[in-house]
């Protein structure tokens, strides 16, 4: 398994780079990376998300916006956070969208896994050694990020079986969040799928027809990009998909 600064780095250099943010924008959010004095990976990507879709994302256009966002950081280390993603980026851009569910999952293990040793301390505090103990048992089963949709799910199924239920209100909070965002992701990639389609039809000799489509497509890339929704759009959308 790669590290995560890796895989961070790898996202951000396609997005930065290669025109990838498109590709993951739906699927990640700041929050997912890292921020600390070393790795500046949320900021440069919100730096990014704050530029999608009306602004081309570029290293001039990333580098004056994160000025602006963070005025106190100074220009050489920004300079060194930005390119340490040019490494990476030739064999990311092909990958995006795989890393990008890594780093979604990645990011939920870790988090979990925090949450999991909060509680495990509290019951150590309060006696509760069984619970402790399965909590660790839990903790234990964590170790592989790729199953952490799974590992949620049966933990939510052990803790309404064992009457734990801070833990089943908190783990149902964090995997009503998780569902949300796969939700949200499939959403996305019917949306994709009619673009597909749409896309075709510019190639029509009916100028009207191109520009309208156009019009569509662009329509079709706000909503995404803020969260909007239009009916209109949406009922269109299911109109190509049929």
């Amino acid at each position: 398994m790669l590290s995560r600064t890796y895989i961070e780095r790898a996202i951000l250099g396609a997005c930065l780079y290669c025109d990838g943010f498109p590709q993951v924008a739906h699927i990640l959010s700041a929050k997912n990376f890292i921020s600390s004095a070393e790795h500046k990976s949320r900021e440069l990507f919100e730096v990014m998300a704050s530029l999608y879709p009306h602004t081309p994302i570029d290293l001039v256009t990333v580098s004056a916006k994160y000025k602006q966002m963070h005025p106190v950081e100074s220009e050489q280390m920004l300079m060194h956070w930005i390119f340490e993603t040019a490494n990476e980026k030739v064999n990311a851009n092909a990958n995006v969208i795989s890393w990008a569910f890594t780093l979604l999952q990645l990011d939920i293990n870790n988090k979990f896994r925090a949450k999991l040793q909060e509680w495990r301390e509290v019951r150590i505090a309060n006696h509760d050694h069984v619970e402790a103990a399965s909590l660790l048992e839990i903790l234990e089963a964590s170790n592989e990020p790729e199953t952490v949709f799974d590992m949620v799910e049966n933990a939510m199924a052990y803790f309404e079986h064992h009457n734990m239920e801070e833990e089943l209100e908190g783990t149902r909070e964090l995997f009503g969040q998780v569902s949300d965002k796969c939700r949200n992701i499939k959403k996305v990639e019917s949306i994709k799928v009619a673009l597909k389609y749409l896309m075709s039809v510019t190639d029509c000799s009916n100028n009207q027809v191109k520009r309208e489509c156009n019009v569509f497509a662009q329509a079709i890339a706000d909503m995404i990009s803020t969260g909007a929704t239009n009916p209109r759009y949406t009922e269109a959308v299911e109109l190509i998909l049929k």
